[in-house]
């Protein structure tokens, strides 16, 4: 068997999400002293602001208490306690950021939003203490990609710094039109800060729910090992029995992975020059002078003798490539097998606790939206906003909302493929148009029109964006095709999830652009 070697583990030091929340987090408290230093001379101020906090912390205590008591008693697994504490955590600190987000359009620039301003800044202190510190070390999200895990990057945590970035362009482009130009730079300033400060927390946040979390733990190192060389692999390793940890090697160091879950990199499946998993993207193919299997990519970086020829980098034998290409070697079709078996577990039948799983995400996208509308209907009695301004505000988050669940799960199809993790994005996003459409679409769907085109009328800005969709499914066919062709598999559900959305959502895109871009008037 070959020796492992493993890089040092001080060698590269990389900054992860977790540690630039923190450094956000530090950043936010000094604007908050100066917010507090200003304030000082006020009495009233003060004494409210310790007081909310003072109340927040005796919550939150309780909460930990409760927690801890439960833990004692439920015999809960360590590892789900840690994903329930940063879910908690995290959550609570993505709240933070959110709630001064949606009062500052109904409190302005108040001596109360400056109170809830400075406890909301400081709350994240708590949470952290409270449920973040203790796993802080330990835990690292999984990730489909396992070179982006070293700089803590996945496509989840960039899908919702995308959305809360697309959030603050739409809120901002209106800020003016319903608060007046007085009081739109106080809301602006709240807006653009909290997203920054606090959008890689809602990160955080949804990377651990949808892609769960594993402990990192130091394992000792075994003899013969070195460090500062490439690591090796045996290429045909018995594979070990899923009941029984098994060591991950990066140049982090020695891991252990969860129990329940088969360590690819283990059993052959794995690319042994760049360490990705192979896959339908990351092709095995086989280097026929030897009879070593490589990912495509790879093969194509080999260093070459003359145009048609690589050499390997284990054996140095050489092996000719059919025009020069590396995608005309043949298929390593045992291990692509090998791949299918052990993925059976991520393409199982959909279960009835998957359904009300699905049911229980729901509920904070309603109450999300609830306490939205609540909050907009006390900011129109307070303001007397005008029917108009009321009108296509609602109509923009309707219909954006609806647009955003139709796009959502066509950007996950190609992360998530066929998976549970996309079924219940599926149920979520189809499941959410409905509370849009009640909450606000109804009150104004048979009272208004695009300017400049009768209701009948389709305008220039609707045709335009219903081509850009139609556009897009006609490209993601041929890309699904494409794919079907090089690797032996069906695409169909990416073509068929493109094609439903679409058709399901992309007229309302469409209603949404022209009435942000064209503009609407009443009837009547």
């Amino acid at each position: 068997m070959g020796e492992i070697e493993i890089p040092d583990e001080n060698a590269h030091i990389f900054i992860t999400n977790k540690h630039f929340i923190c450094f956000l987090q530090v950043l936010n408290l000094i604007y908050t002293y100066n917010v507090i230093k200003s304030n000082f001379d006020d009495r009233g101020f003060i004494l409210k602001s310790v007081g909310a906090i003072i109340l927040v912390l005796t919550v939150l205590g309780a909460l930990k208490s409760i927690l801890i008591l439960m833990d004692k008693t439920s015999g809960m697994e360590k590892l789900q306690k840690c994903s329930r504490d940063l879910l908690i955590g995290f959550g609570g600190i993505a709240l933070c950021g959110v709630i001064p987000q949606l009062c500052v359009w109904w409190l302005r620039e108040s001596m109360n939003m400056q109170i809830l301003h400075v406890v909301c800044n400081l709350t994240p202190i708590l949470f952290h203490l409270l449920f973040i510190r203790q796993h802080y070390t330990i835990y690292r999200v999984k990730s489909h990609n396992k070179n982006s895990e070293d700089f803590g990057f996945s496509k989840v945590r960039f899908a919702i710094v995308l959305i809360h970035l697309f959030s603050l362009v739409l809120f901002c482009s209106f800020a003016k039109k319903v608060v007046g130009e007085k009081d739109s730079s106080a809301v602006v300033g709240i807006l653009i800060k909290n997203t920054l400060v606090f959008a890689p927390a809602s990160a955080e946040l949804f990377a651990i729910l949808l892609e769960g979390i594993y402990f990192k733990t130091e394992v000792k190192k075994p003899a013969g090992v070195k460090k500062n060389t490439p690591s090796l692999r045996p290429s045909n390793p018995r594979p070990r029995p899923s009941s029984q940890p098994i060591p991950y090697y990066s140049k982090w160091g020695v891991y252990q992975a969860a129990p329940i879950q088969q360590d690819l990199h283990l059993t052959g499946s794995t690319c042994q020059i760049c360490s990705s998993g192979f896959s339908a993207t990351v092709i095995p193919r086989i280097l026929v002078g030897c009879g070593h299997t490589v990912c495509q990519a790879c093969i194509q970086k080999l260093p070459r003798e003359g145009f048609q020829c690589v050499l390997c980098p284990f054996c140095r034998k050489l092996t000719k490539l059919p025009d020069g290409l590396p995608s005309k070697l043949p298929k390593n079709y045992a291990v692509l097998d090998m791949i299918q078996e052990i993925g059976i577990s991520e393409t199982r039948q959909i279960t009835a606790d998957d359904i009300r799983r699905a049911a229980y995400y729901l509920i904070p996208v309603t109450i999300f939206l609830g306490i939205l509308k609540l909050l907009l209907l006390c900011v129109d009695k307070r303001q007397d906003t005008e029917n108009l301004i009321k009108c296509k505000r609602d109509l923009l988050i309707g219909y954006g909302g609806i647009a955003v669940c139709g796009v959502v799960p066509q950007i996950l199809v190609w992360i998530y493929r066929k998976s549970l993790t996309l079924y219940l994005t599926q149920v979520i996003c189809t499941l959410s148009p409905i509370v849009l459409f009640f909450l606000f679409l109804i009150p104004h769907f048979s009272t208004y029109h695009v300017k400049n085109q009768s209701p009948e009328a389709c305008s220039h800005t609707r045709l335009l964006v219903v081509s850009i969709h139609f556009a897009y499914l006609i490209g993601a066919s041929i890309i699904a095709d494409q794919f079907a062709r090089e690797e032996g598999q069906k695409y169909n559900y990416i073509v068929g999830i493109s094609l439903m959305y679409t058709l399901a959502c992309g007229f309302t895109t469409a209603e949404f652009f022209a009435i942000w871009k064209d503009g609407i008037i009443e009837e009547g």
